[in-house]
């Protein structure tokens, strides 16, 4: 498979990593460990790794840290980043996310 095949691919199947970023940060456990296991069956290489991933299509570590959590909180075992939720950080992206754009 070639790597402009492979990076595809990967594209394609981060939209079910978002999916169980946005089901583990909802709470939806049943919907998360469904997309985990989609991921861990389908795509253990995108899996493993996650972080790179991740990090780059989010130019700002702090998105980074934030969607780490989201997928930790799916169930997703993803390693070097830290354990805990930065609560000051989510609700700084909370209210981003919900304040109305500008024209």
């Amino acid at each position: 498979m070639s790597s402009c095949h492979s990076a595809r691919l990967a594209w394609q199947y981060s939209g079910v990593a978002s999916s169980a970023a946005i089901t583990g940060e909802g709470g939806d456990r049943i919907e998360a460990d469904r997309e985990v296991a989609w991921l861990d069956q389908n795509q253990p290489d995108l899996v493993k790794n996650m972080r790179q991933m991740v990090s780059t299509r989010l130019a700002r570590s702090q998105d980074v840290e934030l969607i780490i959590g989201s997928l930790r909180k799916a169930g997703l075992d993803i390693k070097g980043w830290p354990q805990r939720s930065n609560p000051q950080l989510l609700r700084l992206m909370r209210d981003r996310i919900a304040a109305p754009s500008k024209p």
